[in-house]
């Protein structure tokens, strides 16, 4: 059966959103299985038994689940992070599993920007004073030139990142266990440990995947840490940041800013109390998301479920 079960939790309009990676799988003879993974009563949905391939975005996909799945082959995630997929049951059951990493960096990086470019020039404070007309309230803000700024991480989005920064004549450092040197080389960028980066930078800015180790990599210890008035940006992981102990700090003037796409609970609520702070600005988990971003993530995906099903080496694998 040459067939994708594509979730609807967060694909729920897939043929609107992505035609070109719909015309391509149905070039290649592909049928496209668009439901739910599990029924009002909780029950698995009996397509998933017979489809070889399973399109998620961040649906769960624990070891019960994979466990039941006698004829799947493939988990395709759309994006790169792979921590809602029990790796370690695919392995043991065969299963490949591919993502569509890299596709999302510059429009991350971008979203990163604009993240950190909105906390320097308070932008939210700014935008409820003219719109509430009070024109004479005034405020200072920050220049983004000659600050020193934090990468967390250097990969595909934090490299993108320094490259759109080193035009603002900005000191850029990282911390990376796993660094390309001749990457941050290249772009004159100081790798430094961990201690020293939070010690140093103005601006700090997460770019590395969430791991049982990294969960509230940034907590109260590590925000002591940081300078006075230093600015947090999250692209990454929600669950990187202890969400409580931001709070804190933002609000007793330990960060003078902060803003983040991701969360530790997904979706969001709206009585999050980071919202009620003015030096605080939460995007909904949308720095990826862009036009290009879409049709470069489902081409991707839809090679890799092609690729499977015609039983050739699949260029994304990541098990």
């Amino acid at each position: 059966m040459r067939s994708v079960f594509v979730t609807t939790r967060n694909l729920s309009n897939f043929y609107g959103r992505f035609p070109e990676a719909v015309s391509y799988l149905r070039e290649n003879n592909v049928e496209i299985i668009q439901e739910e993974i599990v029924d009002s009563s909780g029950k698995y949905n009996p397509k998933l038994y017979d489809t070889p391939v399973l399109f998620v975005t961040t649906d769960k996909c624990d070891r019960q689940l994979i466990d039941n799945l006698s004829n799947l082959r493939l988990i395709c995630k759309m994006g790169s992070g792979t921590e809602n997929i029990d790796l370690d049951a695919c392995r043991e059951k065969g299963i490949a599993v591919s993502n569509s990493r890299g596709a999302n960096a510059n429009a991350v990086a971008e979203h990163t920007l604009l993240l950190i470019l909105a906390s320097l020039r308070r932008l939210k404070e700014l935008y409820r004073y003219a719109e509430e007309g009070a024109w004479a309230k005034r405020f200072a803000g920050e220049e983004l030139q000659g600050k020193k700024i934090g990468l967390i991480g250097f990969g595909r989005i934090a490299q993108r990142l320094a490259e759109l920064l080193i035009p603002f004549n900005v000191e850029i450092m990282t911390y990376d266990p796993y660094i390309d040197w001749k990457k941050a080389e290249s772009l004159h960028i100081d790798i430094v440990d961990f201690p020293v980066l939070l010690q140093s930078s103005d601006i700090i800015s997460l770019h590395v995947p969430l791991t049982a180790e990294n969960k509230h990599m940034i907590n109260s210890n590590t925000i002591a840490a940081m300078k006075t008035g230093a600015v947090l940006v999250n692209a990454a992981r929600g669950p990187l940041v202890d969400e409580n102990a931001l709070y804190e700090a933002l609000s007793k003037g330990k960060l003078s800013a902060s803003a983040v796409d991701v969360w530790e609970e997904e979706p969001l609520s709206p009585q999050n109390r980071l919202f009620t702070l003015d030096n605080f600005i939460g995007t909904p988990h949308i720095a990826g998301s862009t036009r290009q971003t879409a049709l470069a993530d489902s081409m991707i995906v839809a090679h890799s479920i092609v690729e499977c099903l015609d039983g050739l080496p699949i260029s994304m694998r990541v098990v």
